[in-house]
């Protein structure tokens, strides 16, 4: 029993140091204001946004340009920027059914912020 109550602590421990680690890595996040594109290839072709940034958070995230599928692809197109603005990153859940689409704007906004990086 002594085991387990320490392995669940150790378990604690480290959940915790990993969570503190993601939240001062944003806390580091410093970037060079503006606004900034970045493309990445999706279901049906390029998935082009804009992201504007001040020195140190995201503050919008728009989709410039796709040719994804109406009613599905564009379910990610809807509802991840808000998210991503939301999270301050690209660690979020894609959007079901949407997968590539999903992947493609969290790839193009990771293409936006390395051009905002100092």
């Amino acid at each position: 029993m002594k085991k387990f109550g320490l392995i669940v602590m150790i378990l604690t421990l480290l959940t915790l140091g990993l969570a503190a680690d993601g939240i001062l890595a944003q806390a580091r996040t410093t970037y060079k204001p503006g606004t900034y594109e970045g493309a990445a290839n999706g279901f049906h072709g390029e998935v082009k946004v804009s992201v504007t940034v001040d020195a140190s958070r995201i503050v919008s995230v728009t989709v410039l340009s796709h040719t994804e599928t109406n009613g599905i692809g564009t379910r990610a197109i809807n509802a991840l920027p808000a998210a991503i603005v939301t999270a301050q990153g690209v660690t979020v859940d894609n959007v079901s059914g949407a997968t590539l689409t999903s992947r493609a704007i969290k790839d193009a906004v990771t293409a936006a912020l390395a051009l905002a990086r100092p």
